[in-house]
């Protein structure tokens, strides 16, 4: 069973998660009702076909999906006050955004890095509820 957050550096991690999940869970409900938002969000250019314009937003959707379910669950998990597996949330925020990053690249040629500085945030607050730091 996981240990309950009881120390105020424990407290700093803990709040620290709480923010990585609300980012996301944020920015899922702006995906899932106003899509042409989270598209220019991440600065991708909505195609002018309108087939390739309903699978855009079809993909919004659901990444606006994935990322409401990563923030429930953080603030889920952050609610109970369970460091663990807290810890561990934050470790797999860290490979949401390294994916994100990679995409973010491979389609615009840029914008990496507005997904990537969240990656050592998200290891360090990992690092901190499992207590390696």
């Amino acid at each position: 069973m996981s240990t309950s957050i009881s120390t105020e550096y424990g407290s700093l991690f803990a709040n620290g998660a709480c923010f990585l999940g609300l980012v996301p869970f944020a920015l899922g409900i702006n995906a899932l009702l106003r899509p042409e938002s989270a598209l220019a969000l991440l600065q991708f250019a909505a195609p002018p076909q309108p087939e390739a314009q309903k699978l855009t937003k079809s993909f919004i959707y659901m990444q606006g999906a994935r990322n409401l379910a990563y923030g429930f669950t953080t603030l889920a998990i952050w609610y109970t006050g369970h460091r663990e597996p807290l810890g561990y949330a934050a470790f797999a925020g860290m490979f949401i955004v390294l994916v994100d990053g990679f995409v973010a690249r491979y389609q615009l040629g840029r914008g990496e890095w507005n997904h990537w500085a969240f990656a050592p945030v998200s290891v360090a607050v990992g690092a901190g509820l499992l207590g390696w730091i």
